[in-house]
């Protein structure tokens, strides 16, 4: 089977040069990064604060949790792959262990995610799926929801009014 390719560029070949250069500059830096450096924990802090920023991306954008914590994974590991390439040109020094730090930070932060997701907002996520779609009710609760639904759009419309209006002296 052919690769896949646009125009006469095959993307995956810039891949492998990358992956090996990365490779030939971790080597040559392995024997002076510590695995326990202060740079180990700021990689896994960062990585660990992406996972839920990326979740709630993804939560917005599809429907179930599981896919929200992969974009959340995604968006983690790319900060931590980023950051290596960049350092490979000589700004930093591209470290496999920094990497793993990453993957260990993006491991606990989408956990934490996971955990949090569990907790507080599966509850709610099933409360709502109990309920029949708007379509499906009675024409007395259509009315009455979207009566409530017009009630909190007044009163919140109201209150940022009250908040606008400059008290007079």
């Amino acid at each position: 089977m052919k690769g896949v390719s646009v125009g006469n560029v095959r993307p995956w070949r810039g891949t492998g040069v990358l992956i090996v250069s990365l490779l030939l500059v971790a080597r040559s830096v392995q024997a002076e990064d510590a695995w326990w450096g202060r740079d180990k924990a700021l990689h896994f802090g960062v990585s660990m604060l992406a996972p839920p920023g990326g979740y709630a991306a993804g939560a917005a954008l599809f429907d179930r949790g599981e896919q929200g914590l992969l974009v959340g994974m995604a968006v983690g590991l790319g900060i931590g792959v980023a950051k290596e390439v960049y350092d490979i040109p000589g700004p930093g020094a591209a470290s496999w262990r920094d990497l793993g730090w990453d993957v260990l930070g993006v491991a606990t932060g989408t956990a934490l995610t996971w955990a949090v997701d569990r907790l507080f907002f599966a509850p709610v996520r099933r409360q709502r799926a109990s309920r029949p779609p708007l379509a499906e009710r009675s024409d007395d609760q259509r009315m009455r929801a979207y009566q409530r639904a017009l009630e909190q759009q007044l009163r919140s419309a109201f209150l940022e009014l009250r908040k606008s209006q400059v008290p007079p002296r």
